[in-house]
């Protein structure tokens, strides 16, 4: 179905796409895959969940987000605008990964920052900044993401979408998975130990009565 160029990174969005969905950092038909090859992206189709990504799922567009490549009626993801703004703000970039990891997203909608606190978070991240809450796949929304890369160094791996999720990006897909996975991991702990600290407390006022 693909020419054997686009082999590869076909066979990476899959099985991303598909362990993202597994790993539970996206629920139903959210979040969106790209991959870069040459001055062409590859990213998923509007509506498709990542549990069920196939190669007709999958479509090939330039940089400007015109259609090269597609099978049936499909149109690519409504956020494939913010992919194509980090593509062309970040030309190093060869991957971005959008998803909802849950934790991740309930502290952005409390207005806080991301928990960094364990030790692999601390060593393999850096801050994630945090973008306000706006409308999915909007002109606004785009232009936002490509203007907070632009403002941060190559070290930054991630923007946090706040109530939305996370929006990875690196040298390859894997990286931008491990990245979004480490990332729910320190946030999932962080929430955790707050309800063991809530525990104790009521635990500690019971026993003071």
């Amino acid at each position: 179905m693909w020419e054997q160029r686009y082999e590869q990174a076909v066979r990476d969005i899959i099985r991303y796409s598909a362990l993202g969905y597994e790993r539970m950092l996206v629920t139903a038909a959210g979040g969106n895959v790209s991959v870069r090859h040459g001055d062409k992206i590859l990213v998923t189709r509007s509506g498709v969940s990542l549990r069920e990504v196939g190669e007709a799922d999958i479509l090939l567009v330039d940089l400007d987000g015109n259609v090269l490549v597609k099978h049936g009626e499909f149109k690519p993801s409504k956020e494939s605008g913010f992919h194509l703004a980090i593509y062309r703000t970040r030309p190093s970039v060869r991957a971005v990964y959008h998803v909802h990891p849950p934790h991740v997203t309930a502290f952005t909608v409390e207005g806080g920052a991301f928990p960094r606190v364990t030790s692999a978070a601390k060593n393999k991240l850096c801050p994630a900044p945090l973008i306000e809450p706006l409308r999915s796949g909007s002109r606004e929304l785009l232009e936002r993401v490509a203007e907070t890369v632009r403002e941060n160094d190559e070290k930054t791996q991630a923007l946090i979408l706040s109530g939305h999720g996370i929006v990875s990006f690196g040298e390859t897909l894997e990286d931008c998975f491990q990245t979004a996975e480490l990332m729910e991991d320190s946030a999932r702990i962080a929430y955790m130990a707050s309800q063991i600290r809530a525990a104790s407390v009521v635990s500690s006022g019971a026993a003071g009565v």
